[in-house]
């Protein structure tokens, strides 16, 4: 189960970074074919402030750490811990989709 705890770490954090990536990439896109027009509130915070990002694993990697001390890592915590960072994952890539996509959708 341990084992598993560190799975779901590293698929949050992989998320994660390939959202900062994707980010960076979209916004280079934007000013090259929007020729810095303003964008909309949700996607000018998320290019614009895309550092928070890095923040969201390291909850995870606390609670990752606290529960593989001292058989903490209990089925029951095990089976929480990974429905929330699918949750955390699904939200973080349904957000990044709605956010990026929006400038191309407004400007039609």
């Amino acid at each position: 189960m341990k084992f598993s705890l560190w799975v779901y770490t590293s698929a949050v954090t992989v998320a994660a970074v390939a959202i900062y990536v994707m980010v960076g990439l979209l916004s280079n896109t934007y000013r090259i074919v929007l020729r810095n027009k303003p964008l909309p509130a949700l996607s000018d915070s998320l290019v614009e402030h895309s550092w928070w990002v890095f923040l969201i694993p390291i909850p995870f990697i606390f609670a990752s750490a606290w529960l593989c001390t001292k058989n903490n890592a209990t089925p029951g915590r095990c089976l929480a811990f990974a429905a929330i960072s699918t949750f955390v994952m699904a939200f973080l890539l349904g957000y990044t989709s709605v956010a990026l996509a929006m400038p191309f959708c407004s400007f039609l």
